[in-house]
């Protein structure tokens, strides 16, 4: 994405519906006195960050009133020069109001991300900052907001800053060992050397494993139903909706492609996702979807599989990385009979026998659960004393939140960039670490250490390939 020094303007609140008000930021311009023929009050009087109301005027036609504040760089959000002015919320008057501004004063429109881009340039925030703001403007939980307002603020950019100079008091050891060993001995120097060679793997190492895990993205989590044609999956979509969304029939292979919807729950959302039924098929069009659901199925967050205990599903038993089973069709005679093998197949996985034909009928069938407190019965058995409300439909939503909070703990490292960059770094710091001890030729460990250099400086942020701005500031909306 291409980026220029010229004047940027935008409307912040989503100008295209009404409002009570709309922002519409600028940026760029060169003074405030430059933008007077927009302005029937005298812009002499605003002060920088204090209100002004003024009507705006074009050949003395008044478009609106507005509130007006000024941020008078570099103390504003870009370092730049920054207008923000508050309109009525109607659309019309954000059209020819920025319509305005850039047929007479020579802005254009701003790009995705714009103004926070030009804030990371003139030096207002740090990469990680940027990447943290990203997560709460994008963020699916109260725990990745959280996670987001803490790198927003700057305490994993302190974290990677400390481990940068950890970095250069370590290169600093080897460094003298080029130049100063014979000076300060060659004892002295290795340990000098150790004790910053510790220090730098301790952080590294803590941030390393605070970002492991399921290589998947949990700012966006998706839950996939998964399983054979007639299973019941279409039915059970559309119970965890509460919507009938998914059109549900008899017919084998109804389903063809799959269907995503956002499922609110817990203060959390996710992306819920009926895939299509899994056969053997010479449709060309089922065959696509099919496909489609393999993928769907081998990236997603929480896993969920739906089998017909009266059917054939031997070969479903060597499926791997399943988060919890349902069983449906369990108000047909025999069936108790027909999935008692499951328990035995899937004995360390939350298991749901379930009626999908009457929603109300769910429980106390619940097979065994992995979540706290822990519940195991038989199938058939009757157990009076559990709490019938807890062994619903929503036993399967408790899983997928219990998941998501065990992965997305308060400390965990979560952005993809992080993560993919602690890898590397990880991986390049134990390469140093073994030359350190099998070799004494400086003049590899120098090579060594400045690679790992580069990799943290990517980590910071310091160094950062366009590929990388582009992907993140395509996640921002127009106007900040």
């Amino acid at each position: 994405m291409h980026y220029d020094d010229q004047p940027i303007i935008a409307c912040s609140t989503g100008g295209s519906q009404s409002a009570a008000i709309h922002l519409v930021r600028l940026s760029g311009f060169s003074d405030l006195l430059s933008l007077q023929a927009a302005f029937s009050g005298p812009l002499e009087k605003c002060r920088p960050r204090t209100v002004f109301l003024s009507d705006i005027v074009e050949q003395k036609q008044v478009l609106d009133q507005a509130m007006l504040i000024y941020f008078e760089g570099p103390n504003s959000y870009t370092g730049e020069n920054v207008l923000e002015l508050n309109l009525h919320g109607n659309p019309l008057i954000v059209e020819r109001v920025m319509e305005l501004f850039t047929s007479q004063f020579g802005f254009r429109h701003a790009k995705e991300g714009e103004f926070t881009y030009r804030a990371l340039t003139n030096g207002k925030m740090q990469l990680s900052q940027v990447e943290g703001l990203d997560l709460v403007l994008n963020a699916n939980s109260e725990l990745i907001l959280n996670q987001g307002f803490k790198s927003l603020h700057g305490e994993l950019y302190l974290k990677f800053t400390e481990l940068y100079r950890y970095f250069i008091k370590l290169k600093a050891t080897v460094e003298m060992q080029i130049d100063f060993a014979e000076d300060m001995g060659q004892e002295q120097a290795q340990i000098l050397m150790d004790e910053a060679l510790g220090k730098f793997e301790n952080l590294l190492e803590e941030l390393y494993l605070k970002s492991r895990g399921p290589l998947v993205d949990l700012a966006t989590p998706e839950v996939v139903i998964y399983g054979p044609t007639n299973a019941g999956k279409s039915s059970l979509f559309n119970q965890l909706l509460k919507n009938e969304r998914a059109i549900v029939s008899p017919e084998a292979g109804t389903t063809r492609d799959y269907v995503s919807e956002n499922l609110h729950y817990k203060k959390n959302r996710y992306s819920l996702t009926d895939t299509a039924g899994i056969r053997q098929t010479s449709n060309a069009i089922e065959g696509q979807g099919i496909k489609r659901s393999r993928k769907l199925w081998d990236r997603a967050f929480y896993k969920l599989l739906v089998l017909n205990p009266f059917e054939e599903n031997r070969d479903w038993m060597a499926t791997e990385g399943i988060d919890f089973l349902v069983l449906s069709h369990k108000d047909r005679p025999e069936f108790a009979q027909k999935a008692a093998i499951y328990l035995e197949n899937y004995s360390d996985i939350g298991i749901l026998a379930v009626d999908l034909k009457n929603p109300g009928s769910i429980g106390p069938e619940l097979l065994n659960a992995p979540i706290e407190p822990l519940l195991e019965k038989s199938l058939g058995q009757q157990t009076p004393e559990l709490d019938s409300q807890v062994l619903d439909i929503t036993y399967i939503l408790d899983g997928v939140t219990s998941k998501f909070n065990k992965l997305a703990g308060e400390n965990a490292i979560i952005v993809p960039r992080h993560k993919e960059a602690l890898a590397v770094t990880w991986e390049s710091f134990k390469r140093f670490q073994r030359l350190s001890l099998e070799s004494y030729d400086i003049a590899i460990l120098s090579n060594e250490i400045n690679s790992l250099g580069i990799n943290l400086q990517e980590l910071i942020g310091i160094i950062s390939a366009d590929e990388v701005l582009d992907d993140l500031f395509s996640n921002f909306c127009i106007g900040k």
